[in-house]
């Protein structure tokens, strides 16, 4: 079990099935193509719902999601503005895979000593999600996710697709067993969705 760690995600792996197709190498909800998968096809020993304390928010472009914002979360911690998140118990090279994927980069490595030291490790600082963070500890295993290695500048925040907000949407409502009106509460803290969508077309959308 020493080499196992939770992996939070706040994004679409919130959705199980969507992280799922990481793991086995298939096409995702919400998706066109297949992802790689994971060396070890092993499903997460445990999945659990966790609050992450480091508020969420929309930018860059990815081709993945309509060319439109996709989620990272801020480094600095607020407990005041806690992210949605769900966590699956996995190896560690299930968790560099993962990594891997999600930068569409195969050859990516994790020093995993400096991210124990630190809190924080740099893979790449080109990349989409170039850096790891330690976000918590359950059980004695430390809590991993990641995002983008520099800070955001305003000009980057990028809304996201509808299609987006539903794949995570979906997998918030299904682990956190909150409401429509909920959900969209949570979305329209982030300027980024208020200043795009309206509350009813949201209702609307993410209802379905």
């Amino acid at each position: 079990m020493e080499n196992y760690v939770w992996y939070a995600s706040y994004g679409s792996n919130i959705n199980q099935d969507r992280f799922h197709a990481y793991i086995f190498g298939e096409i995702p909800p919400g998706g066109t193509v297949s992802e790689i998968g994971c060396r070890d096809q092993s499903l997460p020993l445990r999945a659990e719902n966790v609050m992450i304390d480091f508020p969420m928010f929309f930018a860059k472009q990815s081709k993945r999601w309509d060319n439109k914002g996709v989620g990272f979360i801020d480094t600095t911690s607020n407990p005041d503005r806690p992210t949605y998140g769900r966590m699956y118990l996995i190896t560690k090279e299930q968790y560099v895979d993962v990594v891997r994927q999600e930068n569409n980069d195969m050859t990516l490595e994790i020093d995993f000593d400096q991210l124990e030291s630190k809190g924080e490790y740099v893979i790449d600082s080109n990349k989409m999600y170039g850096k790891v963070l330690d976000v918590g500890e359950k059980e004695g295993r430390p809590i991993y996710t990641f995002t983008h290695p520099n800070a955001i500048q305003p000009n980057e925040r990028m809304t996201p697709s509808m299609t987006y907000l539903k794949v995570i949407g979906a997998g918030i409502k299904e682990a956190f067993e909150i409401s429509t009106e909920e959900l969209v509460d949570y979305y329209f803290l982030r300027e980024e969705v208020a200043e795009a969508y309206t509350r009813a077309e949201l209702l609307k959308q993410l209802a379905r």
